[in-house]
């Protein structure tokens, strides 16, 4: 394992490693770490390989104990000290002092390794691990004991897929005994790169710096996780999608590429080893789209094509047996046209509503369509028109609340498509999951004659009904629907106006809060924009998230859990470089972090170029991944 220093001076602590002991501690005096002890604190300190270097003991009233190792295997006399204990372990590489924490509650076994530190950190809050060892205190010993627990097992739960490949799920991450042999858990730490810095923990892969774990130094249960999805697996992922149930069960859906055409498969990617499973029977399909209801059950829905003839297809998952249904198609058969771009929404109950866009079979004419899913008949309804039939209409999305109220948006043309570059509009209906529809509203203030309508569409809602829609119009554009009071006026949401901006994406915290993301162009470089929007304020002033060094930002999307914390993900390419998967995490009232590496990839980002997604729970487990497209 390697550590990464935060920080200009000594201080820049790789703050990775953290230990518990649960076994008794008896008395009996002694000083140093001489004598022979009848109670005592013994493990490994390694960080990878075994540390060589100092590790120290230290009670809430101050008496301290020290040996000095050169393997990382310690002994500490603890006879005559009062548990619980606070460890230190420190040594140096290249000059620079490195320092890790653990803790202890007694005698027995207790380990110094980067992610034991993680729990230490975690469980210490906002009490500063340097200074509580400097100035022990029982109040603060307290603390880190009661705190432990919890961040211990928010770690094993967000790292189990690691745990799993290195066949060291069983082994307690404070108290397990291990030997800095490469095998087991010290492979494991060998393959990762631990840094705490500027508020946030994040393990990443040490060969390839893919983002593995990245949450809030004190709050490990609100992290992002790239669990068991590798860069091979995006290699054959075209136009992926993903969602995360309310326990976190995160299933990735992707038309791989055969030798036959293009197959729909899924997994789930929350545990190693989960299975791959092919959604469609037959036909060339292409663009997934994936929901949960409140009970971990799913909607896919993809275009196939069989014969010549695209249509939508769905399939479900039941949560209860772990199995999947038949796939049905719910476009119509005998459509004049084929069908595309299907998006998908699922409420806590299980009802769902896939819409699409489909040729009426005129020159450039396209219309909206929906079916809608009862979960308590089991049913598909037949496909039902949602634009006007007569205004060529596509770029349909779609979003619905817990509660069944949802929108449809889409770009809808002044014509029928004859006219060559007619201007658009963006319009909506509402709509709830038990049958009613409301009636299609124009939804851009500024006319598209006096700034046309790019489209782009996103929409998403909230939980009390209230939603949004953005569009780019110019700037990035965004309608907020409030329940009680129908479709707000437009508002452009970009500080910068006159700058260019592409590929708008939202998403709503459980209090109504909202996170906008963009690619944003100001004639130098395109930099990745985002907006928040505070429920009885409104939206903010626009930012800038991402790092303009790292080269040009493309694709952006956001996630967002029932906090408040945001996660983004886009992929950026350097001049003379693939592109790279970048992710930034947005804490509830903070400041966007640094970004990090999600994945590298080999893909050069404009033949070939990555497609990174994210998606989030009210619990707070948020998960990313990328898969590919090509132009």
């Amino acid at each position: 394992m390697r550590c990464v220093l935060a920080g200009a001076l000594a201080k820049a602590v790789l703050a990775t490693a953290a230990f518990l002991c649960l076994a008794s501690c008896g008395g009996g005096g002694g000083a140093g770490s001489g004598g022979t002890a009848t109670s005592a604190v013994s493990g490994m300190a390694a960080a990878g390989s075994g540390i060589a270097g100092r590790v120290s003991i230290k009670d809430a009233s101050g008496q301290e104990r020290f040996v000095d190792t050169a393997s990382g295997s310690f002994t500490l006399n603890v006879d005559g000290l009062t548990p619980p204990f606070l460890l230190k372990a420190q040594w140096t590489v290249s000059g620079v002092t490195q320092t890790l924490y653990g803790f202890a509650s007694g005698s027995g076994t207790a380990n110094v390794t980067p992610l034991t530190n993680l729990a230490v950190v975690a469980a210490a809050g906002s009490l500063s691990l340097d200074a509580v060892y400097q100035a022990p205190s029982p109040a603060a010993y307290n603390a880190i004991a009661a705190g432990l627990p919890a961040a211990v097992q928010e770690l094993r739960s967000a790292l189990a897929p690691l745990l799993s490949q290195f066949s060291v799920s069983g082994l307690d991450l404070l108290t397990g005994a291990f030997a800095a042999d490469h095998t087991g858990m010290d492979a494991l730490l060998d393959s990762i790169t631990v840094q705490v810095a500027g508020g946030e923990s994040v393990v990443s892969d040490a060969a390839s710096g893919a983002t593995l774990f990245d949450a809030p130094s004190t709050d490990l249960g609100h992290a992002l996780t790239m669990p068991a999805w590798t860069a091979q697996d995006a290699a054959v992922a075209n136009d992926p999608d993903i969602a995360v149930d309310a326990n976190g069960n995160a299933l990735v859906v992707w038309a791989n590429s055969v030798s036959a055409g293009n197959s729909i498969q899924a997994r789930f990617i929350s545990q190693a080893n989960g299975t791959t499973v092919t959604l469609n029977t037959s036909g060339l399909c292409i663009t997934p789209k994936v929901a949960f209801d409140g009970g971990g059950n799913a909607v896919i829905a993809w275009v196939q094509d069989d014969n010549g003839r695209s249509a939508i297809w769905t399939r479900r998952y039941a949560a209860a047996g772990s199995t999947w249904g038949i796939p049905v198609q719910i476009s119509a058969a005998n459509a004049p046209a084929d069908a595309a771009a299907p998006d998908v929404a699922v409420d806590a109950a299980g009802n769902a509503v896939v819409v699409w866009t489909q040729g009426n079979g005129q020159v450039n004419d396209y219309d909206v369509w929906y079916a809608a899913y009862s979960s308590t008949a089991a049913t598909w309804s037949s496909p039902v028109l949602v634009s006007d039939g007569v205004n060529s209409s596509y770029g349909v999305r779609v979003a619905v609340d817990a509660n069944g109220e949802g929108i449809v948006a889409w770009q809808q043309e002044q014509g029928n498509g004859s006219v060559s570059n007619a201007p658009t509009d963006v319009w909506a209906r509402r709509f709830s999951t038990t049958g009613a529809w409301g009636m299609a509203v124009r939804i851009n203030t500024v006319p598209a004659a006096q700034a046309a309508v790019y489209g782009q569409i996103a929409v998403a809602m909230d939980s009390d009904g209230n939603g949004a829609a953005l569009w780019v119009q110019g700037s990035i554009q965004a309608a907020m629907l409030v329940a009680s009071g129908g479709w707000q006026p437009s508002q452009a949401i970009m500080s910068v106006p006159a700058n260019l901006a592409y590929g708008p994406h939202l998403a709503f915290d459980a209090a109504g809060n909202a996170v906008a993301v963009w690619q944003e162009q100001d004639g130098v470089t395109a930099f990745g924009g985002a907006n928040r929007f505070l429920r009885g304020a409104g939206w903010g002033t626009s930012v800038s998230f991402t790092d303009p060094a790292a080269g040009d930002v493309y694709l952006p999307r956001v996630a967002i859990d029932g906090a408040g914390n945001a996660t983004a993900v886009w992929y950026q390419v350097a001049p003379g470089s693939n592109a790279q998967v970048y992710t930034s995490r947005n804490p509830a009232g903070g400041s966007w972090g640094v970004p990090h590496t999600l994945s590298p990839t080999s893909t050069d980002g404009f033949a070939v170029y990555p497609v990174p997604v994210a998606a989030a729970n009210a619990a707070g487990h948020a998960v990313a991944a990328w898969g590919v497209d090509s132009n």
